[in-house]
């Protein structure tokens, strides 16, 4: 069952709109994205109503926890908590900088973990994956890693995919239709574009005869690769790694986690990954999908160059 907003009744004084707008406008000024501003301009004025209207500044670290309980008691998801602490944070960051406050006692509020299948890793987690598999002489592993990193893609789609597929001038993968009847394209970021396009050399300059990019060989002869195969790499990765519990799905639900953290809407990610259409896409369909996984990217660098 989906999470809910949970809303508080109440006003906001003078002195809290205004400190709201300070920081709305400082935002705007660092380039954070109107949909992010106006997100984070919701939580705030939530948590302002559940103080009973206290001065913003006035706040603790015990007010804040007790507010994070009561959002657990209420029923709200980790995934939701967890962009109401990173709305705070931010908040209380910016108090800092502007010399509101001394220090940021959201530093000592812990997250909450999502509790599913497998574990949930953090960003600087799987960036520190993504370094590993560097030091690894397997370009077909990384690539498959980093794509089911960026475009949170289901494993199910992976043995599907050839050369021919992958549109590299607008990163993305595009796919016939499935057994819903429907188009199918998959977006994925430029370091994971660098990658395929290596691992698409590394087959010509090896004269393999398949046009699927993930393989197996099996009786001599090249075949694309199972699911089966996928759950057994990242299982091995996860031992070399010393990550227990290492899946499939704990690297796409992770990579998800990141976006609604960084304030995409859940049910907006769940629609565009992937994109599934009973018409092919158009090109300014793919450029208003980019541009909305560009406004939460939560990984180094930039979508697109």
């Amino acid at each position: 069952m989906r999470s809910q907003r949970i809303s508080y009744k109440g006003e906001v004084s003078e002195e809290n709109k205004e400190l709201l707008r300070l920081y709305l406008n400082y935002s705007a000024r660092k380039g954070l994205k109107k949909r992010t501003r106006e997100n984070y301009e919701y939580e705030l004025i939530n948590f302002i109503k559940y103080l009973n209207n206290k001065y913003l500044l006035d706040v603790t670290e015990r007010d804040v926890k007790e507010y994070i309980d009561e959002q657990k008691r209420m029923g709200n998801s980790v995934s939701r908590i967890r962009f109401k602490i990173s709305t705070l944070n931010s908040f209380y960051t910016y108090c800092v900088n502007s010399r509101r406050i001394e220090r940021n006692f959201m530093d000592n509020i812990n997250r909450p973990s999502v509790k599913r299948e497998g574990v949930i890793l953090e960003k600087k987690e799987l960036e520190k994956i993504r370094r590993e598999l560097k030091k690894q002489d397997n370009l077909q592993l990384e690539c498959y890693v980093n794509l089911l990193m960026s475009s949170m893609i289901s494993p199910k789609y992976i043995p599907l995919i050839k050369w021919n597929n992958i549109r590299f001038e607008e990163n993305c993968i595009e796919l016939n239709k499935d057994d819903e009847g429907l188009f199918v394209v998959i977006f994925f970021d430029d370091y994971t574009k660098e990658l395929l396009k290596k691992l698409k050399y590394l087959r010509w300059k090896k004269r393999t005869k398949c046009n699927y990019v993930f393989i197996t060989r099996y009786e001599k002869k090249h075949k694309p690769v199972t699911t089966v195969s996928l759950n057994r790499w990242v299982r091995d990765l996860g031992r070399t790694l010393n990550i227990e519990g290492l899946t499939n799905q704990c690297i796409k639900r992770s990579a998800m986690n990141l976006y609604i953290e960084k304030g995409m809407d859940i049910d907006k990610l769940k629609e565009i990954v992937p994109f599934k259409s009973y018409f092919k896409i158009t090109k300014e369909e793919k450029k208003e999908i980019e541009k909305e996984l560009n406004e939460y990217y939560p990984y180094f660098g930039k979508r697109i160059k």
